[in-house]
């Protein structure tokens, strides 16, 4: 881990719901070849920052597909998922 690695380390120990930090170290991660160690980040990002233009339009972020929510809430005629 280099000195960049660190600091966004440091800032998610600091503020676990800072998107950016999270983005930024998938980022660096991803650069250096480490996916599998960038996915988790980047799926934070899009729990933490759901539809940031910056962050869901960036080539390695979007490699990832649509990211859905750890859990889903029903809607309110008691179905999950896509409504239309």
């Amino acid at each position: 881990m280099d000195g960049s690695d660190r600091k966004y380390e440091e800032a998610i120990q600091s503020q676990p719901k800072l998107a950016e930090a999270h983005y930024h170290l998938g980022l660096t991660l991803y650069r250096k070849g480490s996916l599998l160690a960038a996915q988790p980040h980047f799926i934070e990002v899009a729990n933490l920052a759901p539809g940031h233009p910056a962050i869901w339009n960036a080539p390695p972020f979007r490699q990832y597909g649509t990211v859905e929510p750890e859990t889903q809430e029903p809607a309110q005629d008691g179905h999950t998922g896509h409504q239309h």
